[in-house]
């Protein structure tokens, strides 16, 4: 009768550990993005139960909260800026989220020593998007553009901020801070001596100084704002003339929802982040291959760089300061005309596509991943803005993507380039900044659409 009871008791045991061990997923790594960059932990995501669960330090840390556990009461604290978020409990499917009691799809857990919470969770205290690819086992985090249950609000109105680029150097930050419109931001351009930003007959200005940051304030009330306006930013050289930075074309605008200020929605971004989702393998866009002309002169433009950011960057400005854009070959529709990386080299001219192709062999010989993507851009022969006409438009250009630190980098040397090939002649004009050099996605998408 023992000898039974046993054998009962070890097959109930067995069971409950297969069961254990089968809702739980470890044969496949699982990947976590916020705002496309790739996470690393020490301790891996899980999938139990047919939930994704992830460890919420590392998630909340990099998203710039402050986490806290007391061991004593098994709770954690989750605070940003001073204010508390979010009071957890291991084990209970309860939680206090802004001074509310939530339910929770599953109660967090411990494991290998680590807290971990449900995808769903995370997503209710961090009012981020929170996704989930399962051909890819990739999670995607995205904190500039939270949920929205008005899903055509979303599509006209982002939040209130949008960020130009990450690059440290040359970059425009735009906040909305009640009916204040503030920009900051920074330019590596020797020449430049003052900024102006201007909203409808409303403007103001600052002077410049290379690698300071520069501050201006508009208030929104003063500008008369009754529909979308169009934000202008102008830079001015000691020289005396004026260059738009961000103008009618780029398609940033302030109006009003409701009582709140806010910025229009680029139209094409949620198409853009679903298309670029699918670029997953960094390694599919290497290639060994390259003429061994341009590998010599990728090497010497990145001589001296100490970092991959700092090489894409050097080869950013000099496709750029070397290249000529063929006007003659984009006018007369020249199907002639050199669009291999070698050709472009060669002849030192080209239409978008030839720029694009040797940007993705300089990049390529460096062992970087790089590629090309095709898309419309609202450029030249465009109406400089979207509408519902041409959202929906087949490619008119090519541009870049190189992956370096765990995320993409955006690089249109096109249009940072200023220079022409007209007439036969090339005219080389003095470039104006890195705008289009790590361009945010949301800001790259007030004028480009990616078309798989």
């Amino acid at each position: 009768m023992k000898l039974k009871r046993k054998v009962l008791l070890f097959i109930a045991a067995l069971t409950a550990l297969i069961g254990i061990l089968g809702s739980t997923i470890y044969a496949e790594e699982i990947n976590v993005y916020i705002d496309n960059q790739k996470i690393e932990f020490n301790i891996t995501p899980e999938i139990i139960n047919d939930r994704v669960m992830v460890p919420l330090r590392v998630i909340f840390e990099q998203m710039g909260a402050e986490v806290s556990y007391n061991r004593w009461n098994k709770t954690v604290t989750i605070s940003k800026g001073g204010n508390k978020k979010a009071v957890l409990q291991t084990d209970q499917e309860y939680a206090e989220i802004d001074g509310a009691q939530r339910f929770m799809s599953a109660a967090p857990v411990i494991m290998h020593d680590t807290l971990f919470v449900s995808l769903r969770t995370a997503a209710e205290i961090s009012s981020a998007e929170v996704s989930w690819d399962g051909d890819t086992k990739s999670v995607y985090i995205n904190t500039l553009y939270p949920q929205s249950e008005d899903k055509t609000r979303l599509e006209t109105f982002g939040n209130k901020h949008i960020l130009s680029s990450y690059n440290k150097a040359e970059y425009m930050d735009f906040k909305i801070d009640g009916s204040m419109l503030v920009l900051t931001g920074k330019t590596d351009n020797s020449e430049i001596t003052s900024v102006e930003l201007k909203v409808n007959n409303v403007q103001k200005y600052a002077s410049v100084k290379i690698e300071d940051e520069f501050t201006l304030k508009i208030n929104l009330s003063e500008c008369g704002i009754t529909e979308n306006s169009t934000i202008l930013v102008y830079y001015s050289t000691d020289k005396g003339t004026s260059k738009m930075y961000w103008g009618t074309s780029q398609g940033i605008t302030v109006g009003k929802d409701g009582d709140e200020y806010v910025f229009s929605y680029p139209m094409p971004l949620e198409s853009n982040n679903a298309i670029d989702r699918k670029w997953k393998n960094p390694d599919a866009y290497l290639n060994s291959g390259i003429n061994s002309e341009l590998v010599k002169l990728s090497n010497s433009i990145c001589k001296n760089a100490k970092t991959d950011y700092e090489k894409l960057s050097l080869i950013n400005d000099w496709v750029a300061d070397n290249i000529y854009y063929d006007y003659d070959a984009y006018y007369e529709h020249a199907e002639s005309a050199g669009y291999s990386a070698y050709e472009v080299y060669s002849n030192r001219r080209g239409v978008c596509a030839g720029y694009s192709n040797l940007v993705q062999a300089l990049v390529q010989a460096q062992g970087i991943p790089c590629r090309c993507i095709c898309g419309y851009a609202l450029g030249l022969s465009t109406t400089g803005y979207w509408n519902d006409k041409n959202i929906n438009e087949k490619t008119n250009h090519q541009w870049n993507a190189a992956y370096v630190d765990h995320r993409w980098v955006n690089m249109d040397t096109t249009w940072d380039s200023g220079n022409k090939y007209e007439g036969g002649k090339y005219v080389a004009k003095a470039r104006r900044f890195d705008a289009y050099f790590d361009i945010t996605d949301v800001m790259f998408a007030y004028n480009h659409k990616i078309i798989e």
